[in-house]
């Protein structure tokens, strides 16, 4: 019964982040927990919020690793610019780069105008990168490399534009494994991760299920209205 309610949250969850998270909903209340362990994880976002480091936020889907990532957002003196999230999953590698990083009029088949990228929109704000240990080796290093410079240069371009944003980035997946088989880069990890923060699935915390089932109904409803 309770993996049958989980699986049911993970699943609204998913289709709830696209059409309510990604339109700058600040409803955070499915983060007032009853678990020890996720009382713990929000006194470590309010700790965290108050400073600029990156995070890396590590859980199953359906645990809410977006709501951390807005809550930590709101929480900053960031709160007044941008929340741009991005899926890392959902592109190509060659798209990817294009949607962080803008392009340039004529730097590819189809680039008829300028386009600004993620980073670029959520200038002073947070970029919330989404399944991170999806991204490529080769973005990878031109993430590392912007990170480390803190300037971008649009796809088809030669001009250093300077960033200024908080990175928060999530995953579904091992970290340790995908350094180990060599799919993600140990120097990138390090420069994503200033504090991790591994979120618990619903499983481990039966005394939040009533909570999320509430959140999630409110929130359906809302999107039916």
């Amino acid at each position: 019964m309770l993996l049958d309610i989980e699986r049911f949250l993970q699943l609204k969850e998913l289709k709830l982040e696209n059409s309510l998270l990604k339109n700058q909903n600040k409803e955070i209340s499915m983060l007032e927990s009853n678990n020890p362990i996720m009382k713990n994880i929000i006194d470590i976002c309010n700790k965290v919020a108050k400073s600029n480091l990156s995070v890396l936020i590590l859980g199953e889907s359906g645990v809410g690793k977006e709501v951390i990532a807005r809550y930590i957002h709101e929480k900053s003196e960031r709160n007044s610019s941008p929340f741009v999230p991005v899926n890392c999953q959902e592109y190509s590698e060659g798209i990817l780069e294009s949607e962080l990083f803008g392009h340039e009029k004529g730097a590819f088949t189809g680039a008829i105008k300028q386009k600004i990228g993620k980073f670029e929109e959520a200038s002073h704000g947070t970029l919330f990168l989404d399944e991170i240990a999806e991204i490529s080796l080769n973005t990878q290093v031109k993430l590392l490399r912007i990170l480390e410079d803190k300037t971008i240069t649009r796809v088809g371009g030669n001009k250093k534009i300077n960033i200024d944003i908080r990175l928060v980035s999530a995953t579904n997946q091992n970290i340790y494994e995908y350094i180990k088989n060599g799919t993600l880069r140990e120097d990138f990890l390090y420069r994503i991760n200033g504090i991790i923060i591994n979120i618990p699935p619903l499983r481990e915390r039966p005394e939040d299920i009533e909570k999320f089932i509430a959140f999630f109904i409110k929130n359906l409803n809302r999107i039916k209205e």
